[in-house]
Formats: structure tokens, sequence, C-alpha cells
């Protein structure tokens, strides 16, 4: 995801769609990596390597959501950390239901998925206008 978000992208929404595009690469790319993550039982504050690691890529996250909402006026900006998880939810969501095949069975590609649902949870917050 840093690498997503420092690759240079033209704009804030460019560099945050890419974060969410790399999580679920990272997913394919690396399933049982992946599954480590969310189901080892490990806590992250018993493991200070694993803390972290997930404390940089929650970083990453709230970085490109910070740039993204600088866009809007300060009294209706919600808080970068709530915009990154929101999206942290809605990327793991795909993962589970569609990339892994626990029972999604969408005819669209998870990425797809993904970009739809982060377009309009953007526009809800006004972000990007809306489609015409």
């Amino acid at each position: 995801m840093e690498y997503a978000w420092s690759e240079g992208q033209p704009t804030a929404l460019a560099g945050f769609e890419a974060t969410g595009r790399a999580y679920l690469a990272f997913a394919r790319r690396y399933p049982g990596h992946y599954q480590a993550m969310f189901e080892s039982g490990l806590q992250p504050a018993n493991h200070p390597d694993l803390a972290q690691v997930a404390l940089r890529a929650r970083a990453t996250m709230e970085h490109a959501a910070e740039a993204l909402i600088a866009a809007l006026p300060v009294g209706k900006r919600p808080p970068a950390s709530m915009v990154s998880a929101h999206v942290r939810a809605l990327s793991h969501g795909v993962v589970e239901l569609y990339l892994r095949g626990n029972g999604g069975g969408s005819p669209f590609p998870p990425e797809e998925l993904l970009e739809a649902a982060t377009g309009i949870y953007l526009r809800g917050l006004g972000l990007i206008p809306p489609d015409r």
C-alpha cells in the first residue's frame, strides 16, 4: 500500500484508490499471508514487529484519506481515521466475499466492486461529483 500511495499518483483520489487496489492485490497474490493476518488469532499488541507493520499500513491509508478529505471544508471533514477505516472495511469485505470465494458469487471482478463501493461512499461525503 505504501508503494501504491507513493507511486506519484496524479490526484489524491487516484492515490487513495490505488491503496485499495493494492489491498486486493496483496490478498490475491499472498492468500496465506492474508489469511494469517486475520485468522491467526495473533494480537498485534503482543507482537512488536506485527504491531509496527499494522501501524504502517493503517498510517498509509490514513495519510491517503487525509489528502483526499483536504478538499472538504474544515467543518465538514470526517476524521481521516474514520474514512480510512470505512474503506478498509469495504476492502476486507470484498476480499472475504468475492476474492476468497466465500459465497459471494458476484459476476463483477473484486476490483470493480471495491471501486464502485468506494465511489458511492466518496460521493456521499461530497468528495467526488455524482454520476450524470
